[in-house]
């Protein structure tokens, strides 16, 4: 696993940590967010958008590819971490967060 402790984005502005075995939550104004996570190298169609509508609820899962996932020439500077979001369903979404340590 990782051990980089990347910030996630929403419209370019700092909105967490991502750490593992924690959560974090935001209420924020409908809209339409770029949800995005930095540090990381660079994937195909790696960032989402989502569309929050009044009374919405969003799962959003920060995951680490391994080493050299997707890449067939690795050299010195592709060293680091590659992190993937991925808009989770709402149900599965609060499952897989319970008994997670909840963060800033």
């Amino acid at each position: 696993g990782t051990q980089a402790i990347p910030t996630v984005y929403l419209n370019d502005k700092p909105a967490g940590i991502s750490q593992n075995g924690a959560v974090f939550y935001r209420d924020v104004a409908p809209g339409l967010y770029s949800v995005t996570v930095a540090p990381s190298l660079p994937y195909p169609d790696q960032f989402k958008s989502v569309v929050v509508k009044p009374g919405d609820v969003f799962y959003i899962q920060i995951a680490a590819l391994p080493p050299t996932a997707g890449r067939f020439n690795v050299n010195q500077r592709d060293y680091g971490d590659t992190f993937i979001v991925t808009v989770r369903d709402p149900a599965y979404g609060r499952f897989e967060t319970q008994g997670l340590r909840l963060s800033g």
